[in-house]
């Protein structure tokens, strides 16, 4: 998401930068990393599921993404300037919290409006139908943005200093992804929505795009971060390798979420019904909607932890053989937290096996956001310690 800092010959250029280095030696500090960061997705997704905050719970993880986002394109600016890890960390954090609230506040406005414009039937389902639409500009952000911004490697400003860089950055991103979120998402808030079935808050039409973002930034996060920009580099040059990269990805994240969703539909599925679980008749494709996009998810989580939390761990074999050792993780780590998530939070919540199937995304959502926090707003710290 954020391209490696490059030497360049411009003093003002050059980024100070604080070098850090984990207290173990790889895999064991990603694999601590890991357990704390699920750890703690746990405690505070169990404790905001069982409250009040649970219907909102959803929104949040996803505007405390996108506030995460901005903090990534502007390098922590200007806490950065504070070095210490933690201090970093804290001061964006709060910062971050303050975004996700200014983001509820808006899209709380934006249903009231959104209501009347699309003739909702049910007033009482302003709030799900206001807060699904555009709680996926997240969606649209960290897909279409970041796969451009990503994979151009922040061309033609990477040499430009803090701010400017961030602000160029900020306003191409929110450009994308605002096109990206009216053509996929605006109009799919369901007239017809009943308050008290999640399934009916948008059109199906909604499920089948937000399937097609979520392998988007699988894919982008797995080739940029992973596989360190391959294949898209062999283009030779920027922008040409942004261009190439947006292309193939798109095409090959819509292959992908579409076949998926056949295998989610025919296999998975009937293979949690089986275990128990039930689901309301007639809700099946958008169960298997639902669990193509959230799958999507877990592999995006394995990716960073992979990227992030790993340092692209293993290294010492041949490139091939690291970046499939590399995928085999990720695709372990995913599948670990999709089903992990199924066989304990029934029990968590109170909910036995024959209840009816819980969504996954509200935890996944949360996640990856504090993921995202540890990862680039703590750099990982206390698992990695400052560098004298």
């Amino acid at each position: 998401m954020k391209p490696e800092e490059k030497e360049t010959d411009n003093p003002k250029a050059k980024l100070v930068t604080v070098v850090l280095t984990p207290r173990w030696k790889q895999p064991l500090a990603g694999i601590i990393s890991f357990i704390w960061i699920f750890l703690v997705t746990f405690l505070v997704w169990y404790l905001i599921d069982l409250s009040q905050f649970a219907g909102a719970f959803s929104l949040f993880g996803s505007f405390g993404i996108l506030a995460t986002l901005f903090s990534i394109w502007f390098d922590t600016w200007p806490f950065s300037k504070l070095r210490s890890p933690w201090k970093v960390g804290l001061a964006a954090t709060i910062l971050n919290i303050i975004v996700v609230l200014i983001f509820y506040f808006v899209a709380t406005w934006f249903a009231g409006v959104y209501a009347s414009f699309i003739g909702l039937a049910n007033p009482a389902a302003t709030n799900m139908v206001g807060w699904s639409v555009f709680g996926a500009l997240s969606a649209s952000c960290f897909s279409f943005a970041i796969l451009w911004t990503g994979s151009s490697q922040y061309w033609p400003v990477l040499n430009k200093t803090q701010p400017v860089r961030g602000i160029f950055v900020f306003i191409e991103g929110w450009i994308i992804t605002l096109i990206a979120w009216f053509l996929l998402f605006f109009y799919t808030g369901n007239p017809a929505a009943d308050p008290l079935v999640p399934s009916t808050w948008t059109l199906q039409s909604f499920s089948t795009n937000m399937a097609w973002s979520q392998w988007t930034i699988f894919l982008t996060l797995l080739t940029l971060l992973t596989f360190e920009y391959w294949p898209w580099k062999r283009v030779g040059k920027q922008p040409w390798i942004g261009a190439f990269a947006y292309i193939m990805v798109l095409i090959l994240s819509f292959i992908i979420s579409s076949t998926f969703f056949i295998v989610a539909q025919g296999v998975l599925l009937p293979a949690i019904l089986a275990s128990g679980y039930t689901i309301t008749p007639g809700m099946e494709p958008l169960a298997a909607g639902v669990m193509t996009s959230v799958f999507a998810d877990c592999f995006i989580a394995g990716v960073l932890v992979v990227s992030k939390f790993l340092d692209n761990w293993p290294k010492q074999f041949s490139q091939a053989a690291n970046y499939f050792a590399r995928l085999i993780v990720v695709v372990l780590f995913g599948i670990l937290i999709f089903f992990v998530y199924y066989l304990i939070s029934p029990f968590l919540l109170g909910r036995p096996t024959d209840a009816s199937l819980n969504d996954p995304t509200p935890f996944i959502l949360l996640f990856l956001w504090i993921e995202l926090v540890f990862a680039y707003l703590w750099k990982r710290w206390p698992v990695y310690r400052t560098v004298e």
